[in-house]
């Protein structure tokens, strides 16, 4: 009987409860938007810094990360390891140097690869601005950065000569050939990279069998923290370091970190704006409805009910709200997941933060913990906005009520 009551009641003035209810329903749609949007721009830049070249994790002989020596590897069969569980891996091994072509020359820094593994790790092979990725098992082939190939005036089919200090003490050197030019992916891959298969890298720099870094892919880049622990123990003897994207790419990190609070805060205040709609709307209702509350009080409701009733109508604008609200939410939110957002007009044709560059369009992604948090903030907030005219209508005296 309370409920019947309470919904005869909202209905009453339905152009206020109309009104309310659109506001919440806008309120709570855009943070929905909002909510899926920032989730998505969040798996997008983890994508773009260890989706496409740092991988989630990476493992390295102890000290190398900060030394980067070209002696300090660790053993090709450490991969075994990894067959089996639940991780992909690949090798690399990295050595600085000297390339030149014609005039032209520029220092860089060489990265040996597995074709085939770095695939099942980074989609570094889908980001090819001209020419194509390294073939498996292809011999005395490059590709190169962006902006190394500008400043050696190299493309796809030039020959470029490699000079670096071998692992035995003598100078390796070789040609090889360009296949492909990477896009911008980040700034040091951009000015220096010319990657080749491992097995050239190691004839080059007479480096047969070690490797100076594994990189992990796991279930879940956004859980690395999880995963973590299970690769230090399946590595445990081997006197490596463990690092997760997060401790590679710090700034990226911090700046998701501070995305989700910036988050919370919008939804904390686009909700409590929403709120004020709501307290208006049921002071009106308790202020129009003085006498009848009165007579209800006078003929034995308990102080209690009433306070249910009022917080029942309440409630209800907000459910009708929340329904209406997860729908056009989903359905916006879905637009930009297939379509995106461009910010072509913004930033171009892309822009860097964290020295990795991004692209211009921007993709929601559907969350649900997010979805459920928004609701349930909003539930609150109403709640918390009903209380009042709830214990203001409780605290009526019905014979002063009445007599007016």
């Amino acid at each position: 009987m309370l409920l019947r009551i309470a919904w005869r009641n909202v209905w009453r003035n339905p152009r206020r409860s109309l009104i309310t209810l659109s506001a919440m329903t806008f309120s709570l749609t855009l943070m929905i938007v909002a909510t899926n949007l920032m989730e998505g721009m969040n798996r997008q830049m983890v994508g773009y810094a260890a989706d496409r070249s740092l991988g989630h994790i990476q493992i390295h002989a102890r000290g190398y990360y900060e030394d980067r020596g070209l002696y300090e590897t660790l053993p090709l069969s450490i991969l075994a390891r990894f067959k089996g569980s639940e991780f992909r891996a690949t090798p690399r091994a990295y050595a600085f140097g000297l390339a030149s072509l014609g005039e032209q020359s520029a220092g860089v820094r060489i990265r040996g690869i597995d074709p085939r593994r770095e695939r099942e790790v980074t989609n570094l092979w889908k980001h090819m601005l001209q020419g194509r990725y390294l073939r498996p098992g292809e011999a005395k082939a490059v590709i190169l950065g962006r902006k190394i190939a500008k400043a050696l005036n190299a493309r796809p089919g030039s020959e470029i000569a490699l000079i670096t200090q071998a692992a035995d003490g003598s100078l390796g050197n070789d040609l090889y050939r360009v296949v492909g030019v990477l896009k911008t992916l980040d700034d040091a891959t951009d000015r220096t990279a010319v990657i080749m298969s491992l097995a050239d890298f190691a004839e080059l720099v007479v480096l047969p069998g070690r490797i100076h870094e594994v990189a992990i892919r796991t279930p879940n880049a956004l859980k690395v923290d999880v995963y973590k622990p299970r690769v230090v123990s399946l590595v445990k003897g081997e006197g490596c370091d463990v690092r997760t994207w997060r401790e590679l790419a710090p700034a990226l990190s911090d700046a998701l970190a501070l995305s989700q609070a910036w988050t919370t805060i919008m939804l904390l205040i686009v909700f409590s704006i929403a709120s004020l709609g709501i307290l208006n709307t049921m002071l009106m209702a308790v202020f129009e409805r003085m006498y009848e509350l009165g007579l209800m009080l006078a003929v034995g409701l308990k102080p209690a009910r009433l306070v249910e009733l009022i917080l029942s109508e309440t409630l209800m604008l907000a459910l009708i709200s929340e329904i209406l609200g997860l729908g056009l939410g989903l359905l916006w939110s879905w637009r930009l997941m297939v379509k995106g957002w461009d910010l072509t007009g913004l930033f171009g044709e892309g822009f860097e933060y964290a020295g990795f560059a991004f692209e211009n369009v921007l993709h929601a992604a559907i969350w649900p913990e997010g979805m459920l948090r928004c609701m349930a903030i909003m539930l609150i907030i109403s709640g918390l906005a009903g209380l009042y005219p709830a214990v203001k209508a409780a605290r009526l005296k019905p014979v002063e009520v009445m007599s007016n």
